[in-house]
């Protein structure tokens, strides 16, 4: 087995104690992934608003926020093209477990004392199904992809014309939804700003957009959570990508359905 297979891989561990992982991560790191690691939920969620993850590995046993929820949180945040691999990492795996696991939209669970052997090619076979499935979409600006499988999908529901009207209306919307949203959590109402949340990242997700869609997911799920100062970032880094959003949608989406 050649080290370095998957050099261009970046990988995201999450575990209250690392140590439990420390076979997983040398395996991880023979195999010439770059690894992140963090020890609860909310920051897993955080790291991937920030980064691009291929495959993300979860401890069972994740603190503030467990594992089945985080993965259900990224099910619902990316749009399927764009979804990494989500693995679940218990000492001991039961039928039960792995029923849980596909119920929250894990694709599998794996021992934490897994072989390197073993780990690559249960690596090697989900990145080769990810492959088959969708072949991924160039990203000029890095702020919206519009990716062809996806955009096929909606062609199939909507004609171009309605898609291009569409992709406008989004724009507008979401510029007054962020508005409205901002003042209800300057008002403290969180429960209304979670809502308005939910609208943004779901009228985002529609058309694949991917950011700031991930930004709207940990606030819909964290706000009155988080404190007040963490908010406050998350909202400013919404904020700062307005203007590329604004470009990267009418350019990449245009394009494709003109």
């Amino acid at each position: 087995m050649s080290n370095y297979r998957y050099k261009n891989r970046e990988a995201l561990v999450a575990a209250p104690d690392l140590a439990i992982c420390r076979l997983l991560l040398g395996h991880l790191e023979e195999l010439g992934l770059s690894v992140v690691t963090v020890k609860d939920g909310v920051s897993v969620m955080e790291q991937m608003a920030d980064l691009d993850f291929q495959v993300v590995f979860l401890s069972l046993d994740l603190l503030n926020r467990n594992a089945f929820d985080t993965s259900q949180l990224i099910e619902d945040a990316w749009p399927p093209a764009l979804k990494p691999l989500v693995f679940g990492l218990t000492s001991q795996i039961t039928s039960h477990l792995l029923d849980s696991a596909r119920l929250y939209q894990m694709d599998d669970v794996f021992p934490l004392d897994i072989s390197i052997d073993a780990l690559s090619q249960k690596l090697e076979e989900h990145f080769s199904h990810r492959v088959k499935k969708a072949k991924p979409a160039q990203e000029p600006t890095g702020i919206a992809i519009f990716e062809p499988e996806s955009l096929g999908q909606l062609l199939k529901t909507y004609d171009r014309s309605l898609l291009s009207e569409l992709a406008a209306s989004y724009l507008n919307s979401f510029l007054v939804g962020f508005t409205r949203l901002k003042h209800l959590i300057e008002q403290g109402n969180h429960k209304a700003a979670r809502e308005q949340a939910h609208q943004l990242k779901g009228s985002g997700a529609a058309l694949c957009v991917r950011q700031p869609t991930r930004y709207l997911a940990i606030v819909e799920r964290d706000i009155g959570y988080i404190s007040p100062l963490q908010l406050t970032e998350l909202m400013g880094k919404i904020e700062a990508l307005i203007p590329q959003l604004k470009g990267a949608v009418k350019k990449q989406f245009l394009d494709l359905v003109n």
